[in-house]
C-alpha cells in the first residue's frame, strides 16, 4: 500500500465522509483524513461560532483556517493564517492606537475585505465562502446550506436553539 493511501478495496465504492470541524488542529485532521481516505469527497460542517467583527471587517477564524489548510496555504509555522503572510497593516493598526490582540495577516486581511461586503449584499456566508475560494482558484469548493438543527438533530444531539443555525457553515470539498 503506497503511503497516504487508505486500504480501501478497490471494487469498494467511494462514499462521501461527513464531520464536524472546528479550529487549527481540525484543519490539520482533515487534510490528514483527505490523504488517509483515499479520495476528497468531504464535507465538513465548520464552527462559526468563534466568529466575530474586527475593524469593522466579518472574520471567520475556523472556517477560514480551515479553507487555507485543504487548500495548502496554511502556515504551518503558526497553525493559522497565510503561510508567508505579513502584518505591516496590524503594525500600522496598531501604531495608530488600534487593539492588535487578534492577529490578522495583509493576505488574511483581503479575505474579510472582500467577505464583508458579500454579506452586507445580503450573500450568506457559505455564498460568501464559495465565491471567495472561486477567485483564489480553489475549485474544489462547493458551499452549501444547511438547517442546522436538522443536522444536530440526527446526529442525536440536544433540542438546538434558533441560535444554533448561525453557529456551522458547510464547506463540501469535491
Amino acid at each position: 500500500m503506497a503511503r497516504g493511501r487508505s486500504p480501501r478495496l478497490s471494487h469498494q465504492p467511494i462514499r462521501p465522509i461527513t464531520t464536524l470541524a472546528g479550529g487549527v488542529g481540525a484543519a490539520k485532521f482533515l487534510r490528514g483524513l483527505m490523504r488517509a481516505a483515499g479520495q476528497p469527497r468531504l464535507s465538513v460542517i465548520v464552527n462559526t461560532g468563534y466568529d466575530d467583527e474586527f475593524y469593522g471587517l466579518h472574520v471567520s477564524p475556523d472556517l477560514d483556517s480551515i479553507t487555507y489548510a485543504l487548500a495548502g496555504v496554511l502556515s504551518h509555522e503558526r497553525g493559522w493564517g497565510y503561510e508567508g503572510d505579513t502584518f505591516s497593516c496590524l503594525q500600522r493598526m496598531r501604531q495608530m492606537g488600534a487593539p492588535g490582540w487578534f492577529q490578522l495577516g495583509d493576505l488574511d486581511l483581503a479575505t474579510h475585505l472582500r467577505r464583508t461586503p458579500l454579506l452586507a449584499e445580503g450573500r450568506s456566508l457559505t455564498e460568501a465562502t464559495a465565491e471567495i475560494a472561486r477567485a483564489q482558484v480553489w475549485s474544489w469548493v462547493h458551499a452549501g446550506t444547511f438547517d442546522a438543527e436538522q443536522v444536530l438533530a440526527e446526529l442525536g444531539s440536544v433540542e438546538a436553539g434558533d441560535e444554533a443555525k448561525e453557529l456551522f457553515a458547510e464547506v463540501a470539498l469535491g
